[in-house]
């Protein structure tokens, strides 16, 4: 799952966070109430193109065994998710 957010609502909570003492080098999150699947996201900007993307899911184990490294670094979320 994954959210979109317009940069005008980001700035008004992170503008909210500045200033304060106690937030200055430390980790945070912005998250929102809604959110949509990738494949969601793919459709809407499909559909304001004027297109059907076609989406193909390939399996982080299939892109790591092609990768250089042979790990999934840089596929792997700060949650310790697959981010694709």
């Amino acid at each position: 799952m994954w959210t979109l957010t317009h940069n005008s609502d980001f700035a008004k909570g992170y503008v909210g966070l500045l200033g304060h003492p106690e937030v200055i080098g430390g980790g945070h999150s912005y998250y929102f109430r809604r959110s949509v699947e990738l494949d969601q996201i793919y459709a809407a900007i499909g559909q304001a193109a004027g297109v059907e993307p076609k989406v193909v899911h390939i399996s982080t184990d299939f892109i790591t065994a092609f990768s250089p490294s042979g790990t999934a670094d840089g596929l792997i979320g700060s949650s310790g998710q697959q981010c694709l």
